[in-house]
């Protein structure tokens, strides 16, 4: 065979097609429907609905024991989705087809791809073929992969399209190609945020770097690369664009937002900070969730295990700026998500034997990308030797875990 690897991660992208799509999408949650209904009202060219179209929608949930709660009144007679506009935008002409649950697929390709090219070419074909399974067998990854009505997987997939395209730029020998590659990395980490707007950090920090590695050729006399910056630059502005548009439209202005009509204001540990007498409680809420989440996050990543080591050993192994964007990308993920003050209440609900926290687990996928990367840098030279093994062991206890999980929910 003349390439073995790649036909293995078709075997498991078929494997975990069958594990998803085999499973009817439960609606479970207020998130689903108005994911649910968005789609079809985003397709229907409706992205505000009146009293009679919500009431009427709200009903046809209730009968299914089910709450329309979070498409929220932004006026009289106005009705609009609480979230970020960008999945149901992108599920729309799927939807058109009558098979709105292949964007999450058509996402998953062409997160496969990129992971691939770019693991290919930082390592070897068996490094991709492993981290391409890493991706696809993830617990948390594929429980929101079948969870077609929700925005997270689309959310993380187009993160780690972006990033690794930006990786790939920066690892290209062509000076041409890398315009395009940064368009597109800009573009889809753009849509990211569009998406779910807390993507923006991990957005500021590839914006960061950027700025910064031409900043400097300034000061060392050289000139910025000046089409980079722009190419970049325009991908992730019309991404934006689109995001400010339809908030214009629906809310009134460009910097208004869903949330801020919501009855369920999320709330971080960092609020605390402003209030006199509660600072204290900012570290408490993070120790909190960073015990009360250990077994979660570790279930719904197994591959942790292998990621964190691989945190200090990938110094080595990655190319610096690699490094520091892997590491930057966890940050923006985790230092937020830790954050939210709510996460150990929910958890509570949860028996940890239902494996039904994986949901939970959704906040911090947009990170999986660099875990994989970290991971992979660990064992990269173990992989030569024991590489199938370990991805068969890894696609059976990320499957388990799916399945139990889902069967519970």
């Amino acid at each position: 065979m003349r390439h073995p690897y790649r036909l293995v991660v078709i075997f498991g992208f078929a494997v975990v097609l069958i594990l998803v799509l085999a499973f009817p999408c439960q609606l479970r949650g207020p998130d689903p429907w108005a994911y649910f209904y968005a789609i079809h009202n985003f397709a229907h060219g409706r992205f505000i609905v009146d009293d009679a179209t919500h009431n009427q929608q709200a009903r046809e949930v209730e009968s299914q024991s089910g709450r329309l709660t979070q498409y929220v009144q932004v006026g009289k007679n106005r009705w609009a989705l609480e979230k970020a506009p960008g999945y149901p935008l992108l599920a729309v002409p799927f939807y058109w087809l009558g098979l709105p649950h292949i964007t999450n697929v058509t996402l998953a390709l062409a997160a496969l791809a990129v992971i691939y090219a770019f693991l290919r070419q930082l390592f070897d074909e068996r490094v991709a073929c492993f981290g391409c399974l890493l991706f696809l067998f993830t617990p948390a990854n594929l429980v929101m992969f079948h969870e077609s009505y929700m925005a997270m997987f689309a959310a993380s997939a187009l993160l780690t399209i972006g990033g690794g395209l930006y990786f790939c730029s920066l690892l290209s020998e062509r000076p041409r190609l890398r315009p395009w590659l940064l368009l597109l990395s800009g573009l889809a980490l753009g849509w990211a945020a569009v998406c779910r707007l807390t993507n923006l950090f991990v957005v500021l920090v590839f914006a960061l770097h950027l700025t910064l590695t031409n900043g400097r050729k300034l000061f060392k006399g050289s000139t910025p690369n000046w089409r980079e910056l722009a190419s970049f630059g325009l991908g992730c502005g019309l991404a934006l664009v689109v995001l400010l548009a339809y908030n214009s439209h629906v809310f009134g202005s460009p910097f208004d937002h869903g949330y801020n009509y919501s009855p369920y204001h999320p709330t971080l540990a960092y609020q605390y900070l402003g209030r006199e007498g509660e600072r204290e409680k900012t570290w408490t809420v993070v120790i909190q969730n960073v015990r009360s989440l250990s077994l979660p996050l570790t279930q719904g990543f197994p591959l942790l295990i292998m990621a964190l080591p691989g945190l200090f050993c990938a110094w080595r192994r990655l190319p610096r700026s690699i490094y520091i964007l892997t590491t930057g990308w966890l940050l923006a993920v985790y230092l937020p998500a830790m954050q939210l003050t709510w996460l150990p209440r929910l958890l509570r609900q949860y028996p940890d034997a239902s494996l039904r926290h994986l949901l939970l687990d959704r906040y911090f996928l947009p990170g999986l990308f660099p875990l994989v990367v970290l991971a992979v840098a660990l064992l990269h030279i173990i992989l030569k030797k024991w590489g199938l093994a370990l991805a068969v062991a890894y696609g059976l206890v990320g499957s388990w875990l799916y399945l139990r999980g889902l069967a519970v929910r």
